[in-house]
């Protein structure tokens, strides 16, 4: 016999998992993608584009850090496919981002983990999730 209670307390603590999780994401990415705004413009650049401005080492730490928002989406259980684009977002941004100004452009445009927090919101709202 299923237990309707328990199957609610659950879904409620999932929900509640999810929502505590975006939270964090959300500032995470805030900080990363989009803390600074550039003077005179509504664009704004985040930690990402400013140590990337640091040949190889710069662009390799932020790669790491971007490597939070993925453990987090495993952690929610979300669908394998939805990772490896994550983890091809973070790769396209830390290979391009290595090459000098050109790279340093890209950084400030790509977003890679706008984008990954986009995809992993989009999986969490369908339903998309590993079992």
């Amino acid at each position: 016999m299923i237990n309707r209670n328990a199957i609610q307390a659950q879904n409620h603590s999932q929900a509640h998992r999810e929502t505590r999780a975006l939270r964090r994401l959300e500032g995470f990415v805030h900080i990363m993608d989009n803390a600074v705004r550039i003077p005179g413009t509504k664009y704004r650049v985040g930690v990402d584009a400013l140590i990337g401005l640091f040949p190889g080492i710069g662009d390799t730490l932020t790669t790491i850090a971007s490597f939070y928002l993925v453990a987090e989406a495993v952690y929610l259980d979300v669908k394998f496919a939805v990772i490896l684009r994550m983890l091809y977002n973070i790769f396209l941004d830390w290979l391009l981002g290595c090459i000098p100004l050109l790279g340093d452009i890209f950084d400030a445009t790509w977003k890679a983990n706008v984008k990954n927090l986009e995809l992993l919101k989009r999986s969490l709202e369908l339903g998309q999730r590993e079992y």
